[in-house]
């Protein structure tokens, strides 16, 4: 089994696995996802509100901003409550910034 610490690394390149693309509103994005087969997209959502930072996320769903980073790379499932408050800083659903990858364990 691969070190969780480096999933991304045991899951090949994006052309070997077409379940980690979304299809949104605006256009493909791409994110990777996590050992539980949970995608998010907090990187994209961070960009398209004004280049917002970790750190500015971060004080306003009341986490660290390593809490933050954790997440954006996949390392980190987020509880129920963090993703509710992530979800409405970007005034998105929560489905629209968490997804589970299609065939993963937890669909």
């Amino acid at each position: 089994m691969p070190n969780t610490a480096h999933w991304w690394t045991a899951i090949g390149s994006i052309e070997q696995h077409p379940e980690i693309m979304s299809e949104t509103t605006t256009g493909q994005r791409m994110t990777f996802r996590n050992k539980d087969g949970l995608a998010n997209y907090i990187r994209q959502l961070r960009r398209e509100h004004g280049a917002m930072t970790q750190q500015q996320l971060a004080q306003r769903v009341l986490v660290t901003r390593q809490t933050i980073v954790a997440l954006e790379s996949g390392r980190y499932s987020p509880s129920l409550p963090l993703a509710i408050r992530i979800a409405r800083v970007f005034e998105r659903p929560v489905e629209e910034v968490f997804d589970l990858v299609p065939g993963s364990a937890n669909e």
